[in-house]
């Protein structure tokens, strides 16, 4: 993750319930990254249709060399394999998998992170 600016708040907390009173102070991290587009700009990635029932398309423009990831919500990773060439579409089959959330992970060969989607399988 590439933070670019980052601030803290403190605030203050009072809870009560029927048995006690108590008062704490939280400190609160925000934090802004950098945008996947902001980072690859020169790059161009396409998942679509999303939703879809079963097959999904992915486009990967000037990559190559790529490991391609589907994940579910829950992190259990369930197909992976490489994206065999630039400016090539590749179909991912999903049909073996329930309705639901699932993210594709992209990484480069050094397994750097390249761009993550959201995909819905319906």
């Amino acid at each position: 993750m590439c933070l670019l600016n980052q601030q803290t708040t403190l605030y203050s907390v009072y809870v009560q319930d029927e048995f006690e009173q108590s008062f704490d102070t939280v400190r609160v991290y925000v934090s802004t990254t950098t945008a996947i587009d902001d980072l690859f700009n020169n790059k161009q990635i396409k998942v679509y249709p999303n939703p879809a029932k079963d097959i999904f398309y992915l486009e990967l423009e000037g990559l190559d060399d790529e490991l391609i990831s589907v994940i579910s919500t829950n992190g259990i990773l369930v197909k992976q394999f490489k994206f065999p060439k630039l400016n090539e579409k590749v179909e991912i089959n999903l049909e073996h998998l329930i309705k639901g959330n699932y993210y594709i992970i992209i990484t480069n060969s050094k397994g750097e992170l390249i761009a993550t989607e959201k995909i819905v399988k319906i």
